[in-house]
């Protein structure tokens, strides 16, 4: 478990799998709470889990960066907006009409 807290410190942004050889409900929720694990695999696994695991992993970890990624293009177009509004007040803003069409 330490091992794992550490991998976490280090690389906050690795999905760690547990691999373990009995089925603990408290060791699950320490390790989920104190270290980030994502999965578990219990041994022997089966194969095809394991290899749905990685893959599902992966998976988690590509749509985690295209959030971020998403994050990242979300605070730089604030930063645009706000520096267009002080340039231009009021540009930003839209008026509408009860049906929600953009009055002229």
């Amino acid at each position: 478990m330490e091992f794992l807290e550490k991998v976490r410190i280090i690389y906050p942004d690795i999905l760690t799998i547990m691999v373990t050889d009995h089925a603990d409900i408290k060791l699950a929720i320490k390790a989920i709470n104190e270290a980030g694990v994502y999965k578990f695999l219990l041994k022997p696994w089966d194969d095809i889990d394991f290899k749905s695991t990685i893959k599902k992993t992966l998976e988690s970890l590509q749509v985690i960066k295209e959030r971020d990624e998403l994050i990242r293009k979300v605070k730089t177009h604030e930063v645009t907006l706000k520096d267009l509004e002080k340039r231009y007040p009021g540009i930003t803003k839209v008026e509408r009409d009860e049906d929600g069409y953009i009055l002229p």
